[in-house]
């Protein structure tokens, strides 16, 4: 038998027995192997999921960098919702700061003047176009306020009359009747 003969047998014999022991959890496994190219492009990513195939006996590369970019993802939601939670409460500090104004009907709220028609306070339940017959035409714009007779009101724009219908500045029916004249 010659000498390199011998060398192989004895080096597939290691082989076979530290296999073996590496089965029974005897023989340490060995340090994961990542290309060089992976290190250069993405060198956190890689030394997390180096890291986790380590320390935490993931097999594969690729479930180890799954597994870095899921906790990556759950950081960064988590980041994004504490600084939307931030901004709320920013938010509400500085509206309470501001001295509650229109809360609680305290006045100090949005004033605005309006023009209110004192005849068309009644509304009527015929439909706006009772029929095929043409209506005249009016040669005034139908978006303009009718000022004759009209007192100023003042209405408070609190917060909590903010959800309320303001005063009518011109009837609505006449409005509909005006634009089915110039379209219809």
């Amino acid at each position: 038998m010659s000498l390199s003969a011998a060398v192989l047998f004895d080096r597939a014999l290691k082989q076979t027995r530290r296999a073996a022991l590496r089965e029974q959890g005897l023989v340490p496994r060995p340090l994961p192997q990542i290309r060089i190219v992976r290190w250069l492009r993405a060198p956190r990513e890689t030394y997390k999921a180096w890291s986790l195939m380590l320390l935490e006996g993931v097999r594969s590369l690729d479930e180890a960098v799954d597994e870095v970019r899921d906790d990556k993802r759950k950081k960064d939601e988590a980041r994004q919702r504490r600084r939307d939670q931030q901004r709320v409460e920013r938010a509400q500090l500085k509206a309470i700061s501001r001295g509650h104004r229109g809360y609680l009907g305290r006045g100090g709220g949005r004033q605005l003047e309006v023009q209110v028609e004192r005849g068309s306070s009644q509304v009527s339940a015929e439909p706006a176009i009772s029929g095929p017959e043409q209506l005249p035409v009016r040669s005034r714009p139908s978006l303009q306020p009718v000022r004759k007779g009209a007192d100023p009101v003042t209405v408070d724009l609190t917060a909590e009359d903010d959800t309320m219908a303001l005063p009518r500045l011109d009837s609505l029916e006449r409005k509909l009747k005006d634009l089915e004249q110039q379209f219809g």
